[in-house]
């Protein structure tokens, strides 16, 4: 029998998947290999659709690196380390359960392990989209220096460094978001994915936010990027600007719920201790914080489907697309403009990856339509 390997580590990204999955002939074995995390059991019951299916859990987390023309004198230093990971993962168990069978095609996005494993894989790869600034994988999009650049990184790494870098040139791209776009260039089908996830990913709803008018608030501070932590001062800093200048211009009707959502890898006690410092300062209104223990779902896209949301407030990110496809009445608000503004003299004291999201977003947000208004 036929066979296509997933790999999985994400929930939008396994929403995409099992849309594309709809859409294809059933007569394909499954292997579906989920790099273990804090969405494992949500992109399991996901994947429940499928039937003929294998599922592989991995707990290889290392990080790959790649290579850029700016960090050449970085090369050698980036081929050992990505060397040890590759040869490390090819004597692994996980490696030998996936390595010796004849895939049909590999679907993918941006973990860990896929970088690993198609190293000079010569299987046909679908990639598809983790979040908003996916689309500039597609070279279309560049400016002739960063094109020329990127090229020849993209070969650097994918013929002599030990990791796979994605490209339109070797795989083809899925992107739910690039709906969105005002000039769209992938493949999506966004009514279908809006009715599979209402039809199929209801949950039991609490009963203290049925009848409730709720603003929702999705927010990002900067904690950590994989084992870097940031210093505590840092951090305070950062949650105090946060309550003067964003949730000041937020919360203002007394009869209104409240809740906010923090990333999953923000550990409990650092949000109660945050939201505790909020509830004190905004004494006479109503805030909760997100849990799946009070809200039923661990899911913000799922909170927003299924309650009475009224307004969404977030930084830049995914939700607010998938927000917009499930629910079109929801008002969106965007408030990275302000936490642009924060860093701007700040940008030593940020990781690499942090400041190159910022400078991504400078990049991404003028190819989108604005489905939003900002804060």
């Amino acid at each position: 029998m036929r066979k296509i390997l997933v790999i999985c580590s994400n929930i939008t990204v396994a929403l995409q998947i099992r849309n594309h999955f709809l859409t294809k002939k059933n007569s394909f074995r499954y292997i579906i290999l989920i790099q273990d995390n804090f969405y494992t059991n949500d992109i399991i019951r996901i994947f429940n659709i499928i039937k003929n299916k294998k599922i592989i859990k991995s707990n290889f987390k290392k990080r790959p690196i790649y290579f850029n023309l700016i960090k050449f004198y970085d090369f050698f230093k980036i081929k050992n380390f990505n060397k040890k990971l590759y040869q490390k993962f090819k004597e692994s168990n996980l490696f030998k359960k996936i390595e010796n069978e004849d895939y049909e095609e590999i679907w993918f996005s941006n973990d860990n392990l896929s970088k690993i494993f198609l190293y000079k894989n010569k299987t046909k790869k679908i990639y598809f989209s983790h979040g908003a600034n996916d689309f500039l994988i597609d070279k279309k999009y560049l400016d002739k220096l960063t094109f020329v650049k990127r090229t020849i990184d993209d070969f650097i790494n994918n013929y002599f460094l030990y990791v796979f870098k994605i490209s339109n040139n070797n795989s083809e791209i899925i992107s739910i978001f690039s709906h969105f776009l005002i000039k769209n260039k992938f493949k999506n089908n966004v009514k279908k994915f809006r009715e599979d996830f209402i039809k199929n990913f209801n949950f039991k709803k609490k009963k203290y936010f049925q009848k409730k008018k709720i603003n929702l608030i999705n927010i990002s501070i900067p904690y950590a990027f994989y084992q870097q932590k940031y210093k505590k001062k840092l951090l305070y800093d950062y949650v105090d600007f946060f309550m003067h200048e964003i949730l000041n211009k937020i919360i203002k009707q007394k009869k209104m719920l409240y809740v906010l959502k923090f990333k999953e890898n923000i550990p409990t006690n650092l949000q109660k201790k945050i939201i505790k410092k909020f509830n004190n300062y905004f004494r006479d209104y109503n805030l909760v914080l997100f849990s799946s223990n009070k809200t039923g779902t661990n899911s913000l896209e799922k909170f927003v489907t299924f309650y009475n949301i009224e307004k969404y407030y977030s930084n830049f990110s995914s939700s607010l697309f998938l927000i917009k496809i499930f629910r079109p009445n929801v008002k969106l608000y965007n408030f990275s403009k302000i936490i642009m503004n924060y860093w701007k003299n700040k940008q030593n004291l940020l990781f690499e990856n942090h400041r190159q999201n910022q400078s991504n977003y400078r990049k991404v947000i003028k190819y989108y339509n604005k489905i939003w208004i900002n804060l």
